[in-house]
């Protein structure tokens, strides 16, 4: 995972608690939205009660590395797929590769969901259990997969868990030794949460052989109030694709070329 992106969720978490995000927010549902923009974007979701979230969805390893890509609904012949990254036409004033989901783009999965969570008090809420929901399957988008550079970093302490989505239910897979290198352990609720010590989840999510659209809710208990918190896309479901089959381009100096450095 990049180093910033844990600044933008550990800031994101601190202000939202602070009470000082006041512009831009959105309502999905009984929460409130913030977004927080960046190369990747964080969502903070804050209810009445319960915990503030910050959530993050972003491609590659617990480091950031090996970025899988993205799958645009073009052929590689297409003009746009051979024009060089920063230039070609734009789409809210950024380019196809700077704004992939613009140009009709899915993540090729497995992706990382990213979760922290916080009381906005003194006050301890259990997180009780996060559950995954597929609300659409579809075959895998064709087109043309470029996996851009990513930069690797640090990583902070995570509770880990994989989760695919190959058979309904989606199930939870075994972490074994998946990402030992790092501070990890394994997720297993429930956990508590105050303000002072937010707790931290790095999810992998593998849509399997399929196009999905998923969003996951995380239940708690504040007090005597027990809930379930929305998390998805701003409203939206996040969507990720299966890419098995699909050639690999990757560019560097402003020339396409296939990847040599997947094989799936």
């Amino acid at each position: 995972m990049k180093v910033w992106i844990v600044g933008i969720i550990a800031t994101a978490l601190t202000t939202v608690a602070a009470g000082l995000i006041a512009d831009g927010l959105t309502s999905v549902g009984t929460s409130v939205r913030e977004i927080i923009d960046g190369d990747n974007r964080s969502v903070v979701i804050r209810d009445k009660h319960g915990p503030v979230l910050a959530v993050t969805v972003e491609q590659g390893d617990g480091d950031g590395c090996n970025a899988p890509g993205w799958v645009y609904p073009e052929p590689p012949s297409a003009p746009l797929m051979n024009t060089p990254p920063g230039t070609g036409p734009r789409k809210h004033g950024k380019t196809w590769d700077e704004d992939p989901l613009a140009f009709g783009a899915v993540a090729v999965g497995p992706v990382a969901l990213y979760i922290s969570a916080q009381a906005r008090d003194n006050r301890a809420i259990i997180l009780n259990n996060i559950t995954f929901h597929v609300v659409e399957r579809k075959p895998p988008l064709k087109g043309t997969r470029v996996s851009m550079a990513a930069g690797c970093g640090d990583s902070p302490t995570y509770h880990i868990g994989r989760v695919n989505f190959d058979t309904a239910p989606p199930y939870w897979v075994a972490v074994g030794d998946y990402m030992k290198e790092f501070r990890t352990d394994e997720l297993k609720f429930p956990y508590k949460t105050t303000a002072s010590d937010p707790a931290t989840f790095y999810i992998e999510v593998d849509q399997g052989a399929c196009m999905c659209k998923w969003q996951v809710e995380l239940s708690w208990t504040d007090g005597s109030t027990s809930g379930k918190t929305l998390i998805d896309n701003d409203g939206k479901p996040f969507e990720t694709t299966s890419a098995q089959g699909l050639t690999i381009f990757t560019w560097e100096n402003g020339q396409r070329k296939v990847s040599d450095a997947w094989t799936s």
